[in-house]
């Protein structure tokens, strides 16, 4: 096997320096066609260590699996991965030199952006995961396009949106809204967390959630089959439940085509 270690930059019109990636290519194995596969493999890692905490953060990334973790610490980092296998190796390059990172932050908030370009036929696969990582205290929105989204350990509040794929946020969080057109939400919110505001869950499969045992306000659930484990003044049937729960500001909207499960934190 032969292996080739690239270091290239990718100029952006405006910030040359933000899409920097390293790549390697690995030519090895072949098809059944007898055609030569080539793995394409690159990543970037970026930081944003002016991002203020609390403040609005928007992370987008159409090209893979994202995951998100809330921690205790300043700034955000964030780090793309590719692997890409195909038989021609310029349109592998192209691919690669298309892939970016960028991220920024200061103290009215922040954003993590990714660049993927069109992947032509000759590439048989690819996987483009995303990892960042920031402080506890946050207002994150996040787009996804291909794969699951994941975030855990956050408080405030999460809004998450993925066209394919399934959707599984954790934290103690005081809204939570999640938009999973093809795929199911799972949502876990800490039982010492204080709902309020309005949270929208919508999914395509099932929507899995866990409140905590004092929420109070409007509650409104549909799907093929609702279960809430929580004691509620309104309406109840196998398919809907509406009205309120305690007594409280929050409101929280679940709608699946598949099955609702919602039950207590604790």
């Amino acid at each position: 096997m032969i292996s080739l270690v690239l270091a290239l930059t990718m100029l952006s019109p405006v910030h040359a320096d933000e899409w920097d990636m390293d790549m390697e290519i690995d030519l090895g194995s072949s098809t059944k066609k007898g055609e030569e596969l080539v793995t394409y493999q690159g990543d970037s890692s970026k930081n944003a260590p002016e991002y203020g905490a609390g403040t609005p953060l928007s992370i987008a990334h159409m090209g893979g699996n994202i995951t998100i973790s809330c921690v205790n610490r300043e700034g955000i980092s964030a780090r793309v991965r590719y692997t890409v296998e195909g038989t021609d190796r310029a349109a592998l390059k192209r691919f690669g030199d298309g892939v970016g990172l960028m991220a920024r932050g200061g103290a009215g908030g922040g954003s993590v952006q990714t660049r993927i370009p069109g992947a032509s036929s000759s590439i048989k696969s690819k996987d483009i995961p995303l990892v960042v990582t920031v402080p506890k205290q946050t207002k994150l929105k996040v787009s996804g396009g291909a794969g699951w989204i994941q975030v855990t350990g956050c408080e405030g509040t999460v809004s998450a949106a993925n066209r394919s794929g399934d959707i599984m946020i954790t934290g103690k969080l005081s809204a939570a809204s999640a938009k999973a057109p093809s795929g199911d939400v799972t949502i876990e919110i800490d039982e010492s967390a204080e709902m309020k505001g309005s949270s929208t869950i919508s999914a395509s499969g099932k929507a899995n959630l866990k409140i905590p045992s004092d929420y109070g306000g409007k509650i409104s659930a549909r799907g093929t089959e609702v279960k809430v484990r929580h004691l509620v003044d309104g309406k109840e049937s196998d398919t809907l439940v509406q009205g309120t729960i305690g007594a409280g500001s929050a409101s929280l909207t679940v709608t699946a085509k598949g099955a609702v499960n919602i039950q207590s934190s604790n």
